[in-house]
């Protein structure tokens, strides 16, 4: 059986202006082997983006649309026909956020169909360790090529996301609730996220790296300028390279999960770099501070863990926290969200899906003293 070659390639990018971002893609996509190696003509590619809920491109939450049209132009250059496709956080479909995230004039401009991911079909997955199998939208059978676009980010519960977390929202509506209910640990959790990678495989993954987000991502952190667009042939490669330029590695749970499983591409020496390489130490969110007294305090992870609070000023009472929330543990009194913090399973997925950013974290006040 022949070695499977891991390629990785980093190419600059000082803006979002579509002339650059159209030069940068092709130069990233050209570094692991050009288009033709991954695209044939007559074939229909699902674009996987990130539109993790209606955040505006300048919010850098969402892969930013000239990332996604660049994609698009190469493929129809090919004589090919692309697609856009994503499930939102909470309760949203694409075509509910897609005109706060861009993708609704895009699609206009390109003439590119937005899919949704609807008619639940169970996919067996064989080479899982946590999932045998899951329930994903009956449509990606119908695609030849996926091309994953994630948007590096930091996160709240994985530390980082990026390619392969991206993958998670080839999962339909609730269903990620339960995920996070039935797996709130990080690390088994990040066990499903290897599960679904292994399954779905996508043959191009492009990163938007120009704008990206840090501290407490994935919708709620800073935004922080990388300028960079990369490229690979493996989704978990992708990630190694970027978690190493942004100096999370050792400690992303991704990485640690991933060689505890024997995946080669989560180590460096096994990729083909090509590009430059850049350095920048992104901040952390604040529920993945004080770390180690997370392992050994992991009993009492209610006291240690960072808890999730409302800013009332912003909240506007539209209840799609406590809609998603995937253990119940918020209600709604009057019009606000209120946490009952002995079921919160600090998943924070009512900070991510909150369409205001009105729900903030806090972190114990013993940890802050300390």
């Amino acid at each position: 059986m022949e070695k499977e070659v891991y390629l990785v390639s980093s190419v600059k990018c000082k803006s979002y202006s579509q002339n650059e971002v159209d030069t940068s893609v092709l130069k990233a996509i050209n570094l692991i082997g050009g288009i033709k190696k991954y695209i044939k003509k007559g074939s229909k590619v699902l674009i996987k983006v990130n539109a993790v809920g209606s955040h505006s491109p300048d919010q850098a939450a969402t892969t930013h649309p000239a990332v996604v049209k660049a994609i698009i132009k190469l493929v129809k250059k090919q004589k090919a026909y692309p697609f856009i496709g994503d499930d939102p956080a909470g309760l949203a479909k694409i075509k509910q956020v897609s005109k706060k995230t861009g993708l609704e004039q895009l699609s206009k401009e390109t003439k590119t169909p937005i899919v949704e991911f609807l008619n639940q079909t169970v996919y067996k997955d064989p080479k899982g360790k946590l999932i045998k199998q899951f329930k994903l939208s009956g449509k990606i059978k119908q695609f030849d090529v996926i091309i994953n676009v994630p948007k590096l980010k930091t996160h709240l519960l994985t530390l980082y996301t990026g390619a392969v977390k991206n993958l998670y929202g080839f999962i339909p509506g609730m269903e990620k609730a339960k995920y996070h209910y039935k797996f709130p640990d990080k690390y088994i959790f990040t066990d499903l996220l290897l599960d679904l990678y292994l399954l779905l495989k996508p043959q191009l993954t492009i990163m938007d790296a120009v704008t990206c987000m840090e501290g407490n991502g994935p919708v709620g952190g800073d935004k922080v300028n990388l300028n960079l667009i990369l490229a690979s042939n493996d989704s978990l490669a992708l990630d190694t390279v970027a978690l190493n330029f942004i100096k999370l590695y050792n400690q992303a749970p991704l990485i640690k999960v991933a060689k505890k499983r024997k995946f080669p591409q989560s180590n460096i020496n096994n990729i083909q770099f090509y590009g430059i390489k850049k350095y920048k130490k992104f901040k952390k969110p604040r529920s993945h501070y004080f770390g180690i007294l997370g392992i050994f305090l992991t009993r009492f992870r209610n006291l240690t863990a960072a808890k999730p609070y409302v800013n009332e000023k912003l909240c506007i009472g539209c209840s799609t926290c406590a809609n998603f929330c995937p253990a119940k543990a918020i209600k709604i009194k009057n019009k606000l969200p209120n946490f009952d913090y002995k079921k919160c399973i600090r998943c924070y997925c009512c900070n991510e899906i909150c369409p205001q950013r009105a729900i903030y974290l806090k972190r114990p006040l013993l940890l802050r003293w300390f």
